[in-house]
């Protein structure tokens, strides 16, 4: 045998020696997910066919598994599981549906990687989850998601592009928010009556709806970023202490009347160094 054919026969061999070992490991983690799924459905919780959702959990469940091969969440799959305290979602599901936390007694949340979409109400009404990463390819969170919760802190996806409406409304024991770059709109009443004290707006947003940091009582100053083209009607509404808000040139708003977009009293600095007294 020549030195070349020799070269050969050794990187094929190489090769299969390494495509055995893919082969094992692909069966190791089958085994390991066909063990977490009977795990799951020892305890209660029930999965479509192909195993991709999970579709419910008993209330009165204490735990829950989730396996890998779990790829989205079915709407309402663990509302109002009092019990239940803790949640490790793996790195294959994509979708959180509606409703799908909501009212929990979730304390502790590890959201995986994949996740792209949160849904609506999806963690609402759940007093007792305090902090919450969200993924970075979560590029929208649904309405209401975070509505009623007891989130102290919240760490933002990079890619997020949009917070919908009333997504983190009545949630009172939040007191600061930096929102990414990325994000370009905040829906209607996004943060009304949050705890909020101090907000940072990243540089992409160019539309606050109405109503999005109303009865913020405890905010005192907001400075809008430059690419913001338009503030709706009662945005800052009933924010009571709001004593200055330093907008962009040539940003629109509602200045007077019962749909003005700041309160009465608050000190309107344009960059430009105009300067209007509400």
């Amino acid at each position: 045998m020549s030195a070349e054919e020799k070269r050969f026969r050794a990187e094929y061999e190489r090769e299969q020696q390494q495509k055995e070992r893919w082969q094992r490991e692909k069966e190791r983690q089958e085994k390991i997910i066909a063990e977490k799924l009977r795990d799951a459905v020892a305890l209660g919780i029930e999965f479509s066919k192909d195993g991709k959702t999970l579709i419910k959990c008993p209330e009165n469940a204490t735990s829950a598994i989730i396996p890998s091969c779990v790829t989205s969440i079915n709407d309402r799959a663990f509302y109002g599981c009092k019990k239940l305290k803790s949640i490790t979602i793996p790195d294959n599901v994509k979708i959180i549906g509606n409703y799908a936390f909501s009212g929990s007694g979730l304390t502790n949340v590890t959201l995986g990687n994949g996740i792209t979409t949160i849904g609506e109400r999806a963690f609402a009404d759940c007093k007792n989850l305090q902090s919450i990463t969200i993924p970075d390819y979560v590029v929208t969170i649904g309405d209401y998601a975070f509505s009623e919760s007891g989130l102290t802190r919240i760490i933002l996806s990079k890619k997020l592009t949009k917070i919908g409406d009333e997504a983190f409304s009545d949630c009172g024991k939040l007191q600061s928010i930096t929102l990414p770059n990325s994000v370009k709109t905040i829906g209607k009443g996004a943060f009304r009556r949050s705890g909020l004290n101090e907000v940072k707006l990243g540089r992409g947003l160019t539309y606050i709806s109405r109503y999005a940091f109303a009865n913020c009582v405890n905010l005192r100053s907001i400075i809008i970023p430059d690419n913001v083209k338009k503030v709706g009607e009662k945005a800052f509404v009933d924010c009571k202490n709001l004593g200055t808000a330093t907008i962009p040139a040539g940003m629109e708003y509602v200045r007077s009347g019962e749909a003005a977009s700041f309160p009465k009293g608050c000190s309107i600095s344009r960059r430009n160094g105009g300067r209007q007294k509400k």
